[in-house]
């Protein structure tokens, strides 16, 4: 479960380095034309929503499990007592 909150951040951190190469590039480097540049962009923008979006979804599924154990763990102690 560890792994799949590792794949997520990759995938977040994919999306921030395009954006932060391609920023660069254009600035610095070589002007894109737009046609270049607009498509890797929203690529980019992407993977980073989607990186934040399953992280997050992971951690409140996360929390979610551990809620349930707990409740779990309760109703089995009331049924002994």
């Amino acid at each position: 479960r560890g792994n799949e909150h590792m794949k997520n951040g990759k995938i977040m951190l994919i999306g921030i380095a395009i954006y932060c190469l391609l920023s660069v590039v254009d600035r610095f480097i070589w002007k894109m034309p737009d046609f270049i540049y607009i498509p890797i962009i929203l690529v980019g923008i992407a993977c980073i929503m989607i990186g934040f979006i399953k992280t997050r979804t992971s951690k409140i599924n996360k929390i979610l499990r551990e809620d349930r154990k707990i409740s779990y763990n309760i109703k089995q102690s009331s049924y002994i007592e």
